[in-house]
Parts: C-alpha cells; sequence; structure tokens
C-alpha cells in the first residue's frame, strides 16, 4: 500500500472551499491532471484522468460528507486497485504569531 500526503493553505473560509470541492466539477481546474469529473448522483462520480500511458476512467462514491470540515471518497480502477482520498479542513497556523 501507497500512501501519500499533502497539505496546502487556502486563504477562503472554510464554508467556501468546502462549496467549491463538493461541486467535484470543479476539480480539474486546479487537478491538471484530470480531464474530467462527471456526477452521476448525489454520492457518486466519473472520473477520467490523463495519465502516463493513456487515458483511465473510474467510478467513485463519497464515503463521508461532513460540512466545512471533511469530504472522502473511494474510487475502483483497474484490475481490482483501489483508492480512497480525503480533502479535510484544519486550523492553519498564523505566521504573523509566531
Amino acid at each position: 500500500m501507497v500512501h501519500v500526503s499533502k497539505n496546502i493553505t487556502i486563504k477562503n473560509s472554510p464554508e467556501e472551499v468546502y462549496r467549491f470541492w463538493r461541486h467535484l466539477e470543479n476539480l480539474p481546474r486546479f487537478m491538471h491532471h484530470l480531464e474530467d469529473v462527471r456526477v452521476v448522483d448525489e454520492a457518486r462520480s466519473h472520473w477520467v484522468v490523463n495519465a502516463p500511458g493513456g487515458r483511465v476512467e473510474w467510478d467513485a462514491e463519497i464515503t463521508e460528507d461532513v460540512p466545512s470540515e471533511r469530504l472522502a471518497w473511494h474510487s475502483s480502477v483497474l484490475d481490482g486497485y483501489s483508492t480512497r482520498r480525503c480533502a479535510r479542513r484544519t486550523r492553519a497556523e498564523d505566521p504573523q504569531s509566531a
């Protein structure tokens, strides 16, 4: 199993960030490897990515949705591989107070 983690700081309110992320169609706007994310229903979506070696598609399902706090999903990809992703909010340290 491979675990990848990345932290970014966004200078918007948690509510604004959650609304942007919750509309999964927005993700290709900043995740440049994503070609398309199409929402199927409230919990399911279809993803298309340009990967080394060609185009890959999969379906994902939201597994946890806590507004303004956490959005998690699970996806099944090719040959039995699966991924779990999570976007969560934590308070950033204020560099002015350090």
